[in-house]
């Protein structure tokens, strides 16, 4: 993309504002419902549900979470994987509940320690919802995802699957 063979933001912004586009349709709905989504996602958290990246690392340092990554295959390749990490992409989840799941079987074995994560954590955090919905009770999910992760200076691996 030529737009992006800028150095800086402030090159960008230049760039753009220099060609006169017109606001893309939908732009007075999509701008606010994206600025509301970090405050509609408390609808599916309940007190306890989130953990942060620094607690996270500590956690899985002594081995008492097992990380499950809900992010698409594109994703993992682009960014990198928390080391350790299931890999459940969220258009899997429902198949994943399922009694013949992943995400069951692992429930059955370790019913308190599950962290999910995505992203930025609103896929993270509907999934979780899910997973309550189905009375999988007591899983948690990263508060800020991958994002937040790295922010904290925590590892990520390579991932190289398809």
């Amino acid at each position: 993309n030529p737009r992006l063979q800028v150095r800086t933001a402030e090159e960008y912004v230049v760039l753009m504002a220099g060609l006169n586009l017109p606001n893309p349709k939908m732009m007075n709905v999509a701008v606010p419902a994206n600025r509301a989504i970090g405050q509609t996602l408390g609808k599916f958290l309940q007190p306890g549900d989130e953990m942060s990246a620094d607690e996270c690392k500590e956690a899985l340092a002594a081995d008492q979470i097992k990380l499950v990554d809900l992010r698409s295959a594109v994703e993992r390749r682009r960014d990198g994987a928390i080391p350790g990490s299931i890999h459940v992409p969220y258009e899997q989840l429902e198949c994943a509940l399922a009694a013949d799941g992943q995400l069951h079987r692992l429930y059955t074995r370790h019913p308190e320690q599950i962290v999910l994560y995505c992203a930025f954590g609103e896929r993270s955090a509907m999934a979780l919802d899910s997973a309550r919905q189905h009375d999988y009770n007591g899983i948690r999910h990263l508060r800020g995802g991958v994002a937040a992760w790295l922010r904290a200076k925590g590892l990520v691996e390579s991932v190289k699957e398809s």
